[in-house]
């Protein structure tokens, strides 16, 4: 498998280990979250989250 060489913590869709430890949960709730938000991207065997979208589904309905 080939692992990318460049990753940045900064960029708007990230992939699933990255979204892991920025938001300290494992990968399967990740990817429901991302799903109920619609913030889940895929192309081919390739999975990436808006993360603009996630944060605003987490602000919305986890918070007072």
């Amino acid at each position: 498998m080939n692992k990318p060489q460049y990753l940045n913590e900064e960029a708007p869709f990230i992939t699933t280990e990255m979204a892991k430890s920025r938001y300290n949960l494992c990968k399967e709730k990740i990817l429901q979250l991302a799903k109920e938000s619609e913030a889940l991207i895929r192309y081919g065997r390739t999975t990436r989250i808006n993360v603009k979208k996630l944060d605003e589904y987490f602000v919305r309905e986890y918070t007072e």
